[in-house]
This record gives C-alpha cells, structure tokens and sequence, in this order.
C-alpha cells in the first residue's frame, strides 16, 4: 500500500488536474487507515474541481473504509448526479447501496443496468433483496398480519428463485444453498415451524453446515414442536459459538431465555436455574456510553430481571 500512495504521489505532481490520479491518493490513503488525511484531501479536491465523479467517488470509499456506510452513500448520490452514464459510477452506487443495506434500491439500479453486472452478482443482490422483505417482517412494531403478508411474500419468491437457480445446476448451487438458508427465517417469521425443521434437517442430510446467524431459529421451532432436547443441543452450541463481547447482548438474552426454556423441559431443572442466576448477573442496570457525562438505563436488565422472575414463579418461590 506504501508503494502505491507513492506512486499516486508522483501521478499528481505530474497530473495536478487528473481527478482519477486525485481520487486513487484519497482511497490509497483510506487503504493504509490514514483516514483524517484522507477525508481531508478528499474534501479539499472537491472544493477546487466539484464537477469531478472520481472525487466523490474517493470521498465514499473513505467513509466506505470507516465504517460509514450511509455517509459513503450520501458521497456516491453526488457522483452518480455528475456521471449518471458512466458504468463505474453506476457500478460503484449500486455497491454502495448494498454496503448500506438498501438491498431493494440495489436490485432495482442493477436491474436497469443488467450489462454492468455478472449474473452471479445479480444473484447475489436478489438474494440479499429477499433477506431484507425477511428482516422487514421480523420488525416488531408491524402487526402479526403485516408481518404474514411480508413473510409470505418472501416465500412465494424464494420459491420462485429456487426453482429457477436450481435449474442453472452447478453454476448458481451456492446460491441456492444460501436461499434455502435464508428461508428459515422467513418460515420462522411464518410461524411455520414443522417446514422450518424439515428443511434444516434436509440441508444436514445434504452435508451443508447451517451457518450460527440461522440455528437461533432452528432451535427456537424444535422448542416450538416440543423436541427440547434438540433444542437445548442447538442453543448450547451457539453459545458457546457465539457467547462473547462482541455479540449483541439482546441477542444474546433471547437465546439464553430459549435455552432455559429447553433445558427446563427436558427435566434438567437444576441447570435451568443456574442458567436463571447467571443470566440476572450478566446485565448491568446502567450502561456507560463514551461521550456522555451520564449513564443510561440498560432495557435489558429490567428484561432479565422480569424474565428471571418467571423463573423463579415455574419453581413457586415467589420470594426469590
């Protein structure tokens, strides 16, 4: 990357007015995470020559590399306004969209410019478009019957796309697994918990390893059709997958709460409860963010307590 930045360096003493030049010292900046400089270098191109895509284009890749996903979209909008006929800026907003999880506005832009993308790609922003209808679904301020109409809308296109990739054979065969992956959720969404094991028992017969982001449903619908003990064998496993800092703590709490629930229905009542005194630990009434003088009350203890609490009513001893 060292050499790169050098070699842009010398591109733009001798170039001073070629924006790709410009724009390939901004993003060789970002790549080395020398991200303030190259904000800043970016910003400063732009005010002198502002009618430049490649510019803009540099400037979201940047905050692309910060982790700024909608502000790197916020920088692609200005490219795709100069050059809205040129391929690459058009390829590059279509990969912003997708970095900013707006999968729909993705698809739709691909599929006008279909010449511009590789039908694996295309595959790929179909999918991604189908998973989002599933995690709209899943939103807990839509109504059960919102959330039937966009489940079943996904389903009914999953299982078109199935149809239509499988039919490709082996060229799109990774594609269909990860549809049929993504479809659990949406059966989970459904409530259709009976075709949710099936298919993840099917998907194991095919020796394909269900990745942990899908097993939190799986475990869920064998604790729904009361197989505990496959439940409780799921929720195990991804606790000790996923179990750690980094995971998000709502998360989390659910599955710790599943777990109980499988645990407690497979008769193993002293677990359960020890697994009820760890949970009420592990989250602190207050949480303190960086930047703020004050802490905040964290929703998620007053859940555990409340949920610990249940626990305590399925074991009559109401004064634990």
């Amino acid at each position: 990357p060292y050499r790169r930045q050098r070699q842009m360096c010398i591109r733009d003493s001798h170039y001073p007015q070629r924006s790709a030049f410009l724009a390939g010292e901004i993003m060789t900046l970002a790549d080395t995470d020398d991200f303030d400089r190259a904000r800043s270098l970016a910003q400063a191109r732009i005010q002198s020559m502002p009618d430049k895509a490649d510019l803009w284009l540099a400037l979201s890749y940047v905050h692309a590399r910060m982790g700024q996903p909608h502000e790197a979209l916020f920088q692609a909008d200005q490219a795709l306004a100069l050059a809205p006929d040129e391929a690459y800026v058009v390829r590059e907003y279509v990969n912003t969209l997708s970095r900013a999880r707006l999968a729909g506005p993705a698809l739709n832009w691909a599929q006008k410019n279909p010449g511009l993308f590789s039908a694996a790609s295309l595959r790929q922003l179909e999918a991604d478009a189908v998973a989002q209808q599933v995690r709209m679904a899943d939103l807990p301020t839509r109504s059960e019957e919102e959330r039937f109409v966009i489940a079943d809308r996904a389903l009914a296109r999953y299982a078109i796309l199935i149809s239509e990739w499988e039919a490709l054979g082996e060229t799109a065969r990774l594609d269909v697994v990860r549809l049929r992956i993504d479809r659990l959720w949406a059966l989970h969404v459904r409530s259709r918990m009976a075709e949710l094991v099936s298919e993840y028992e099917y998907l194991l017969e095919q020796g394909i390893r269900v990745p942990a982001y899908a097993l939190d449903e799986v475990a869920s619908a064998y604790l729904y059709l009361r197989q505990p003990e496959k439940a409780r064998r799921l929720y195990q496993e991804l606790e000790k997958q996923l179990g750690g800092s980094a995971e998000d703590p709502a998360e989390r709490l659910h599955r710790q709460i599943g777990l109980y629930y499988a645990l407690t229905e497979s008769g193993q009542h002293d677990q359960a409860t020890l697994l009820a005194d760890q949970v009420r630990q592990q989250y602190p009434t207050w949480i303190y963010y960086k930047g703020l003088t004050q802490a905040v009350a964290n929703g998620l203890k007053l859940e555990s307590e409340q949920f610990y609490a249940m626990t305590r009513l399925d074991v009559d001893d109401a004064q634990g």
